[in-house]
């Protein structure tokens, strides 16, 4: 029997849409730590009202029509697909506005390019230090529990010392967890802009482009394997 929820169906749409993390292309923080995902900006004018209601509204008909099929699947009822849509509309519509805000500061394929290469080189290498400051401690919290399991003590002194830990893994966790929607946020306004502005950029400069997004979406993959790894340790604690 399908059972249709609305909040996995909201966080659903938000994994896909990658619009619940975050308002606008800029200073998106990397799990709250105060690492600032984001790059070089121009200054011009701020988008118009017509430009961005239209990527809302493009946002919110593609987010909707999602949301729509999710319901649908999820749920029983005609009724569950209109909920979809109207979540999906939400979350599409705040991708659209970021796209907007984003868009609206090139003048130029050539200045959207070379700012947006420069915005993932910097993403990535603050998500690789990110992900290797992660990976020691995950590396320590094992080393930790080991030590807790070869002690030769009760199993209530072992209960009591493991749940000391489990505490550290569990807001570790969390934080990656918060770490990858932002950067999830990010790559899909990065595709966005890259899709907008890569047909008018010569050929070789594209593929540098799309390479600069594989590089972040490489580092996306090992955050999210550390943020798995987390969520099971601090489970088996």
């Amino acid at each position: 029997m399908k059972i249709y929820s609305r909040s996995l169906l909201a966080v659903t749409l938000c994994s896909l849409l990658s619009a619940c993390a975050t308002e606008g292309g800029s200073n998106v923080s990397i799990g709250g730590i105060g690492i600032p995902l984001g790059g070089v900006e121009a200054k011009p004018a701020e988008p118009s009202v017509s430009k961005k209601s239209e990527y809302m509204t493009q946002g919110c008909v593609g987010g909707g029509l999602l949301g729509a099929v999710l319901g649908y699947a999820m749920g029983e009822k005609k009724e569950d697909a209109v909920k979809g849509f109207a979540l999906g509309c939400v979350a599409g519509t705040a991708v659209g506005f970021s796209v907007a805000e984003r868009t609206e500061q090139y003048a130029s394929a050539a200045q959207a390019m070379d700012s947006e290469i420069k915005r993932n080189q910097e993403n990535t290498a603050k998500l690789r230090s990110y992900n290797q400051g992660i990976q020691e401690d995950i590396a320590t919290y094992e080393s930790q529990i080991n030590q807790v399991k070869q002690q030769k003590i009760s199993a209530e002194e072992q209960n009591k010392q493991l749940s000391a830990i489990k505490p550290r893994v569990t807001e570790q966790a969390a934080k990656a967890d918060q770490a990858l929607k932002s950067v999830n946020s990010e790559l899909a306004i990065a595709k966005q802009q890259r899709d907008k502005y890569g047909k008018d950029t010569a050929t070789g400069d594209a593929q540098h482009w799309d390479q600069e997004i594989g590089m972040l979406e490489k580092e996306r993959d090992v955050l999210d394997g550390h943020a798995k790894t987390l969520s099971t340790m601090g489970s088996n604690i």
